[in-house]
């Protein structure tokens, strides 16, 4: 009944004394890539690669010895076709006709290490990428708590936000609406673009679902566009004051609406073209605050060099 278990068995089943394979059932055969009769009588040390021959070597004569009961490991060895394979081994003493063996059972790892090596390299590559990226990137749960972030979300907050929700980074008002946005992208699965203004930076961000270990998350990612949408603002100006030159006839009304449109390019608050004459500054047109333009009358003209 035993035999035909291992016979049957889809993991490598061995049995090693005085050095060599007194048993080994078909699967051991197949993944080592020899007939049964090719090792049996043979020392496993023969098949294993030269790099770890002496640690096979050495867990062995330990059980042997009786100073391990068990053991698991992985080793390389090399099959007849040349190729070599990592196999997880797991082998334990046993007293077999009167005298000390180890029998165990082996399975072929390769795939599974290799596997393992290009999602450790995918991971430190888009980690790479994630920490370099000139975009601010950031995860949130669905508290609203960052989970990730990026060297550029701290740089542009002025804080590292990792573990602190939307209310302690944000004003309550625009964490309120984040938040809304944040429970849209992860229970409706919506993706949602939003521009905004952080102090005099501009913000294009891109809200997407993301599904991880943890459960759905929102990815944040977001694009410092303030020079974008300055040069966006300053061409736009500029083509409605050429508008202005064409249509309107009216010097005076002509200044005050260039003035307008200067002041809106950053949100100034008072904007005003001026005349110098005999060393006195004098306001033509202005946009905003009149007390300023009366301010500006007592500037003193610097003439450079």
């Amino acid at each position: 009944m035993f035999r035909t278990l291992a016979e049957k068995s889809l993991v490598g089943i061995y049995l090693i004394q005085d050095g060599v394979f007194k048993y080994v059932n078909p699967k051991l055969a197949e993944l080592w890539g020899y007939e049964v009769d090719e090792l049996i009588g043979k020392s496993p040390l023969q098949f294993i690669h030269p790099e770890d021959r002496e640690l096979v070597d050495k867990n062995l004569r330990l059980r042997i010895e009786g100073k391990v009961d068990a053991i698991n490991y992985t080793l390389k060895m090399v099959r007849k076709d040349g190729k070599v394979r990592a196999n997880e081994v797991f082998g334990s003493r046993i007293i077999y006709k009167g005298k000390p063996a180890v029998v165990g059972t082996l399975i072929d790892i390769t795939e599974k290490i290799e596997m393992e090596r290009k999602i450790k390299e995918s991971e430190e590559k888009f980690r790479k990428i994630f920490e370099n990226s000139p975009n601010l990137v950031a995860i949130l749960n669905e508290d609203g708590v960052f989970v990730e972030a990026n060297p550029k979300v701290a740089e542009i907050i002025g804080t590292n936000p990792v573990g602190k929700d939307l209310f302690e980074i944000l004003p309550k008002e625009q964490a309120e609406k984040r938040m809304r946005i944040i429970d849209n992208v992860i229970k409706r699965g919506e993706k949602i673009e939003l521009r905004n203004r952080r102090g005099n930076k501009y913000i294009h961000a891109n809200f997407l679902p993301i599904d991880l270990s943890g459960g759905k998350h929102c990815l944040v990612i977001a694009s410092d566009v303030t020079e974008l949408t300055r040069l966006n603002r300053l061409l736009n100006a500029i083509n409605n004051i050429n508008e202005l030159i064409i249509h309107e006839k009216d010097k005076q009304k002509l200044l005050e609406k260039a003035c307008e449109e200067l002041a809106l390019l950053e949100d100034y608050s008072t904007v005003t073209i001026c005349l110098v004459e005999n060393g006195r500054v004098l306001p033509v047109a202005f946009y905003g605050d009149e007390r300023v333009v009366e301010q500006q009358k007592d500037c003193k003209v610097i003439k450079m060099p």
